[in-house]
C-alpha cells in the first residue's frame, strides 16, 4: 500500500484532532507557522491540508486570520452555545493591551469548560460598524469589552446600545450596557494607597499619563486622593506625564524625569498602570535616586512581566478570573428582572520597589 503524501498525512492528523475534540467546534486552529514547526513540515504542506479541511466544511478559512473549526465527527454541526466578544482592538493587536489579552485567554479557557465557544468581533472607530454579523448567530451572551464613545465613536456606541442583554466588561465612560462586570478601580486604588502608607510612605504622588483620562483612571486617582486625605498624610499630589503616543522609550523617560524633578518631596509614587511605574523606575535610576530606599514606586494592573522581571514591581493585580467568571455566569444565567452591576477589588502583589509594611504604618 502506498504511503500517504505529507499533506494527506497532516490532513489526517488535523482531522483526528478535530474529531477527538482537541480542536473543539468554534475554536481556532493554531497558525500555519505554529503547525509547521510542531509537525515538522513546510507551511505549504500545512496550507494544503487546511484547504482540504475547508473544502470538506471541517474548518472555515478567513483571509489573514486563523482557520475556525466548524465541523464535528459523523458530519454533524454541533449546536453549541456561542458567546461574542466585542473589542476596539483587532485580533492581531489584542496583545497590545496585556490586561484584555490575559482576560480573553481566561475567557476562552473558562467558556470551553462550560461548553461554550467565543467569537471575536472588533469595531473600528474610523468606520461605520455593521452589526449584521451578530444577527446571524443566536448568542448566549455578548460582551462589550472596554468600549466607550471615545474609542469607537458615538454612532457605533448607539448601535451597541440597541443590543439586548449586552454585558459590559470593564466599566468606562458611558458604558453601552446596563449589565456591568468590572474591577472596582476606586476601592482597589484605596487598598493600594493604604498599603503604601503602611510601608512608610508619607508624601505620596499619583502619576498618570495625559492620554489616560477615562473613568477607570479617574476612579484610581479618586481612590488615591480619598485614602491620602483619610490618613492625614503630609502630601498627596497628582502629577501628569504628557506622553505622546508611540514615542520612543528615551523620550518617554525624559518626560517622566521632568515631572519627577518637579516634586522632589515625594517619597512614594503610585502609578496609574504598570507601564508608567516602569518608566518611573527607569527615571529614578537615571536620576541616581535609589528605590525603594529613597523613593518607593507602585503600579496598577499586575501584568505578568511586572511580577517576574527584576526589580519586581509592587502592584495592584486585577481580579481577571473573578471578572470573567462573573461575566460568564451572568451570560449563562441572565437576570432579566434587574441589571447586574458587579465590581471586584484587586489584590496587592508586594515586589522589590516598596519597603516592607509595618503594623505601625
Amino acid at each position: 500500500m502506498a504511503r500517504p503524501n505529507s499533506s494527506e498525512r497532516i490532513y489526517q492528523q488535523l482531522f483526528s484532532r478535530i474529531e477527538s475534540g482537541e480542536y473543539p467546534y468554534n475554536s481556532f486552529l493554531p497558525s500555519e507557522q505554529e503547525l509547521a514547526l510542531e509537525l515538522n513540515v513546510s507551511r505549504n504542506t500545512i496550507r494544503k491540508a487546511i484547504l482540504r479541511l475547508a473544502n470538506e466544511n471541517a474548518v472555515k478559512k478567513s483571509q489573514g486570520r486563523q482557520s475556525r473549526v466548524t465541523y464535528w465527527s459523523d458530519g454533524k454541526v454541533v449546536q453549541q452555545q456561542n458567546l461574542a466578544w466585542i473589542s476596539y482592538l483587532k485580533p492581531q493587536m489584542l496583545f497590545s493591551n496585556q490586561i484584555y489579552f490575559e482576560m480573553f485567554k481566561i475567557m476562552v479557557e473558562r467558556a470551553r469548560l462550560y461548553g461554550y465557544g467565543i467569537h471575536f468581533f472588533d469595531i473600528d472607530c474610523q468606520k461605520d460598524w455593521d452589526p449584521a454579523p451578530l444577527k446571524e448567530t443566536p448568542w448566549q451572551g455578548i460582551f462589550a469589552v472596554g468600549l466607550s464613545p471615545q474609542l469607537i465613536g458615538r454612532e457605533n456606541m448607539e448601535k451597541l446600545r440597541a443590543i439586548p442583554n449586552l454585558i459590559s466588561i470593564d466599566e468606562t465612560d458611558d458604558c453601552p450596557g446596563e449589565n456591568i462586570i468590572s474591577i472596582d478601580n476606586y476601592r482597589s486604588a484605596r487598598l493600594m494607597t493604604d498599603y503604601l502608607i503602611s510601608c512608610g510612605a508619607r508624601k505620596l504622588g499619583f502619576l498618570n499619563d495625559s492620554i489616560q483620562s477615562g473613568l477607570p483612571f479617574r476612579e484610581r486617582q479618586r481612590g488615591f486622593t480619598d485614602a491620602v486625605n483619610a490618613a492625614g498624610c503630609a502630601s498627596g499630589v497628582s502629577a501628569i506625564v504628557d506622553l505622546p503616543p508611540y514615542s520612543y522609550f528615551l523620550i518617554q523617560m525624559q518626560k517622566t524625569i521632568e515631572v519627577l524633578q518637579q516634586h522632589p518631596e515625594i517619597d512614594c509614587w503610585f502609578c496609574a498602570n504598570d507601564t508608567l511605574a516602569t518608566l518611573a523606575l527607569s527615571a529614578l535610576d537615571a536620576m541616581k535616586i535609589p528605590t525603594p530606599e529613597k523613593v518607593m514606586v507602585a503600579g496598577f494592573d499586575g501584568v505578568y512581566t511586572s511580577q517576574i522581571i527584576p526589580p519586581r514591581l509592587t502592584t495592584l493585580v486585577q481580579p481577571l478570573r473573578e471578572v470573567v467568571d462573573a461575566a460568564l455566569k451572568l451570560a449563562i444565567n441572565p437576570r432579566p428582572e434587574a441589571p447586574a452591576v458587579l465590581k471586584f477589588t484587586g489584590r496587592i502583589f508586594h515586589g522589590d520597589t516598596t519597603r516592607q509594611p509595618s503594623a505601625q504604618g
